[in-house]
């Protein structure tokens, strides 16, 4: 197996102002026998505040003993709390898709088969680019939810994932636009959710 981490955004491209030295970075796992294999791109949970280690490389792992190529992202979270994330976490996820789809010859990579695989508040990242992507380079072949925050309404989801998002008191375009039930359409990816026994 090969590993390899690297930064998603050159020297300054990334413009976070709360990002204090900190760069959104891809963690691979990778077979090296040259045979072209699908991939999978996980995108841990964490309430948009952290990027959860439980849900990260381990996850990947048991992707790559699967016979995926993997990739962890690592992207940006609102570890102060003090302005709202917006479309930062989902820009980072459309650079990754990109930046993996155009090295699948250098990763053995079939470029029609990369999935992303979220979990909570990764997994409402997942499901953002997936219902969002501006482009087809950044847009997932198929996408994996984990128990994922889906909704941006007040009430009826993830109070800490919706602040850290899109803040206290957003608009309603916001709201809605990252309310993702009202976002699927004939070119959304397929999805296989999963959900636990216990989620109301």
């Amino acid at each position: 197996m090969k590993t390899i981490r690297f930064s998603i955004w050159e020297d300054g491209e990334y413009t976070w102002p709360q990002g204090y030295g900190f760069v959104p970075f891809l963690t691979g796992y990778l077979h090296e026998d040259n045979k072209e294999r699908p991939c999978v791109l996980v995108v841990p949970g964490g309430a948009y505040y952290i990027a959860s280690p439980t849900e990260a490389g381990i996850v990947a792992l048991d992707f790559y003993h699967k016979g995926y190529q993997t990739f962890v992202l690592t992207y940006t979270t609102n570890l102060l709390g003090t302005i709202p994330l917006k479309d930062q976490p989902m820009r980072d996820l459309a650079r990754a898709v990109r930046i993996v789809r155009s090295r699948s010859n250098e990763y053995s990579i079939k470029p029609d088969c990369i999935a992303t695989c979220g979990f909570s508040a990764g997994g409402h990242l997942a499901a953002s680019l997936a219902t969002l992507y501006s482009s087809d380079k950044t847009r997932p072949d198929f996408q994996i939810l984990f128990y994922p925050v889906i909704s941006m309404q007040k009430g009826v989801t993830h109070g800490g994932s919706r602040k850290n998002l899109i803040g206290e008191n957003p608009s309603q375009e916001l709201e809605q636009k990252y309310s993702l039930e009202r976002q699927v359409s004939p070119r959304t990816p397929q999805a296989f959710i999963m959900l636990s026994s216990d989620d109301d």
